[in-house]
Parts: C-alpha cells; structure tokens; sequence
C-alpha cells in the first residue's frame, strides 16, 4: 500500500505495539508487568524500522509509554532508521491496562476461570475475548486481590487523552511524522470502545502492528486498515 509524505502542516502519528516478549511467548498476562523482548521481537523491531526508512519516513518526535517492552521497541526502530539521536519522551497514558492480581499469571488458566464466570465454553480460547473488552476488563477488577487492576471506565478514559496530548504538542511543533509504541489492549480498547471501529476494519493487533493517525490541528483521525503489518522490512 502506497505511503504517501505527510502533509505540510499535518501531524501523521504512527501508533505501534511493543515486539514480542517472553511473556507473549509464554502466554503470560502482561500489563503494567514487564519481560525483555525475544530475539524475533528484537529483530522484528529493526525490520519495522528498515521498512520504514524505505518508505521515506523520517520521525520528528518519538513517544512510549513507560513500560521497558515499550521504549525498547521505539529505540530499535529509531536506531534502524538511522535516527539514533531523537530522545524517546515518555507518555504513561501509552502504558498498557493494569491485570492487578493476574499479572505474569497463565492466560489459559486466566481464560478457565473467566470463561466460567462469563457462562461460556472454557474450551474454546476466543470465546472470553468474544464477549468484548468491557467485560473483559470488569472480570479483571472483579478477581482481582491487589485492588489495581484497571476498570474499563479508567482504560478507555486515559488512552484518548494521551494521543491527542502528543497530536497537539507535536502540531505546536510544526507538525510532521511521529512514532508512538504503546501496548495491544490499550490499542485494541483505542480503536474498539472508544472510535467504535469494527473488528473488521483490523489486520490484527499483533506485536509491532502500526496504525497511522492523522492531526489537522483539530481532529484526530484514523487512516484503515487499522493495525498493519506490511511496514516491515522483508527478512
């Protein structure tokens, strides 16, 4: 798919998900926890960089959430680019949902005993994600034992803000192109809950998965598909 420059003016944001670390792998829940990258989800990193630097894309500004999975994975895009010198500026609104009690715990154990609370088939792995991110999330702050998991409301309150706090600062500074790595729930409940954009309009959520935003200086915009792979760099 063709990538145009950005616009003169125009703030084109590319919103990013973390590479694949040991706790993807392990199927582990991972929030406000963290693990190192793999060695796939390193070098995929530098692959999203390669791929775009060919595609003429040059960041003005880079942003993460404070998660180390985060600000590593912009680091290694920036350094594919050849772009070593720009400061990583952190953003905790990035940062991924709070599981509280069920972080670093198994996700298929998690999904048993969601998928009994929810009264659906505790053997069939989609059937949880399938009744939404709200009761997801609520199922989250109903088991939890910590009291810091995150409710939906708190979720889909503070990822709107913060983009649109990185959109503006990044107009103020003449606009241009700008990297943003956050996490995939907090992207998915972005996209889903908050925009209202259908699933189908999504490649995926999948690690290093990029959406591009648009700021006009008024509105924040989303240009479709809506989690791409194809920015990667051919191995």
């Amino acid at each position: 798919m063709e990538l145009k420059p950005c616009n003169p003016g125009e703030v084109r944001l590319f919103l990013t998900r973390h590479g694949k670390t040991i706790f993807n792998e392990m199927h582990m829940a991972q929030g406000w926890s963290d693990a190192p990258l793999t060695l796939a989800g390193t070098e995929d990193a530098k692959r999203l960089g390669r791929g775009l630097k060919a595609r003429g894309i040059h960041f003005r500004s880079a942003w993460a959430g404070e998660l180390g999975r985060q600000r590593v994975t912009a680091r290694l895009i920036l350094d594919a680019m050849g772009q070593s010198d720009i400061p990583i500026e952190t953003e905790d609104g990035l940062k991924e949902i709070c599981f509280g009690s069920w972080e670093g715990k198994s996700e298929p154990e998690r999904d048993k005993v969601f998928a009994k609370l929810l009264g659906v088939d505790e053997n069939n792995p989609f059937a949880v994600y399938s009744k939404g991110l709200k009761p997801l999330c609520d199922l989250y702050v109903q088991t939890d034992e910590t009291g810091l998991a995150e409710s939906y409301e708190q979720a889909t309150a503070r990822i709107p803000v913060a983009l649109e706090r990185i959109a503006k600062e990044a107009y103020a500074r003449g606009g241009g192109d700008v990297l943003a790595v956050t996490s995939g729930m907090i992207a998915m409940t972005y996209f889903f809950d908050v925009l209202k954009i259908p699933r189908t309009e999504s490649g995926g959520m999948g690690n290093l998965s990029t959406t591009i935003l648009r700021y006009d200086g008024k509105t924040l915009s989303v240009d479709f598909p809506i989690g791409r792979m194809d920015f990667l760099a051919e191995e």
